[in-house]
């Protein structure tokens, strides 16, 4: 579709997923980032439920070596809506993404870039997606019940701050991670 990469991302090892050795992370990053503009609203939830199933993490599933018990999870989500489509809740996603990782909420850094509630004495712009609905917002309920998160604002100019302080976040769990 529309701003999408339209192709399969050429990234280090063969993989779906990015791995440490990765090249060049910046396109890496552009080209799994590039999801497009068209479609209806995606099951964010359900997808990060769907991307840590057994079967496709599995020896000879999808992502065979995606999940590794000598490795932190970093999760990215960047959406410009809320999440109204997915079946499950917030609690389950999350218990998703920690017994992925043996039950440790520590393993797991997730930087999520969603709507944020439009600021006090600023203009809104038109073409931004705020978050006017704080108890419905889904994303962030699952964002904050992990102790390593970065919120980012889907409205701001760039991404980039946000993943840098996501790359901190990583470093200072990386220094305290046991792999179990």
């Amino acid at each position: 579709g529309g701003y999408a990469a339209n192709r399969q991302c050429e990234l280090f090892g063969g993989n779906r997923y990015i791995v440490s050795g990765e090249p060049d992370m910046n396109d890496a990053l552009e080209c799994i980032a590039k999801v497009g503009v068209s479609g209806g609203d995606p099951p964010m939830g359900d997808a990060l439920i769907a991307a840590l199933a057994p079967k496709i993490n599995a020896e000879g599933g999808c992502n065979a070596g995606f999940l590794r018990d000598d490795a932190l999870l970093v999760v990215a989500i960047i959406n410009d809506t809320y999440d109204t489509e997915s079946t499950s809740w917030p609690y389950q996603q999350y218990k998703a993404v920690v017994d992925a990782k043996g039950g440790d909420p520590n393993a797991v850094v997730v930087l999520g870039v969603t709507p944020q509630p439009l600021k006090e004495g600023v203009p809104e712009d038109p073409v931004c997606t705020y978050d006017t609905l704080p108890a419905e917002n889904k994303m962030r309920q699952l964002l904050e019940k992990f102790p390593n998160y970065v919120a980012g604002d889907i409205c701001a100019p760039s991404f980039a701050p946000y993943f840098d302080q996501a790359a901190d976040l990583i470093g200072e769990a990386c220094g305290k991670f046991v792999p179990q």
